[in-house]
This record gives structure tokens, sequence and C-alpha cells, in this order.
């Protein structure tokens, strides 16, 4: 009986910890950081992922047929383009003066917290 109770007491405490795991490996999603100053990098990735840029003068290009879940830019003089058939859901930026330039008629929740900082279609 003890045992049984032991057992039931670590299965509460387990369901309302908050951990979560799964066995599909393509629901985690992969967040790629970049940061530093005067970096260009191009993403190309086959899977769903999060990019947060930060720093000075970063160039970051997000490349077509890419899904982004969150792209969060923040630091000082940042330039992103997300290309044409590239899917970004959410957008936030802080810092100052950063730019993210999205294809004409793109769509996508956007937050911006910070000053001077700009989406701009091209």
């Amino acid at each position: 009986m003890k045992k049984l109770f032991a057992i039931l007491i670590i299965f509460i405490l387990t369901a309302c910890s908050g951990i979560s795991s799964s066995n599909d490996p393509k629901s985690a999603i992969t967040t790629f950081t970049i940061s530093g100053v005067n970096t260009k990098t191009t993403l190309n990735k086959t899977v769903e992922y999060s990019v947060d840029v930060s720093g000075e003068n970063n160039n970051v290009s997000i490349s077509g047929n890419n899904t982004v879940n969150h792209l969060q830019v923040s630091g000082q003089n940042n330039s992103i383009t997300i290309e044409k058939t590239a899917i970004v859901r959410n957008i936030s930026m802080s810092g100052e003066s950063n730019k993210v330039y999205v294809p004409v008629g793109f769509q996508a929740h956007i937050t911006n917290t910070g000053l001077k900082n700009a989406v701009i279609e091209k």
C-alpha cells in the first residue's frame, strides 16, 4: 500500500511540474542566436526555428521556404532580410535603429518596444 501511495504522489507531482516531453524530435523549436558586431549570416533550415539577433551592425538573411516561429531583434543597427516565401510568425523588436526587410504583402504579428526600429517592405 505504501508503494502505491508513493507512486501516486510521484505521478501527481510530475503532472503538476510544468515539465513536458515529446518523443517527436521535430516538436522542439531550436533558437539560433546571432550576436556580436558586424556579422553576416544566412539562415537556411529545413525545420521550424526561432532567431534571436542582438549586438550591433549584424546582417541576417532568412532564406525562402524557411519557417521561423519567433524573430527577436535587439541591440542597434541590425539588418534582417526575410526572403520571399519565408514564413515568420512573430517579430519582436527592441533596441534602436534595427530594420527588418520583408517582401511586399508580408504578414506577421509585430511588437516594437524600441526606438527608430522599422519593418520595411521591399
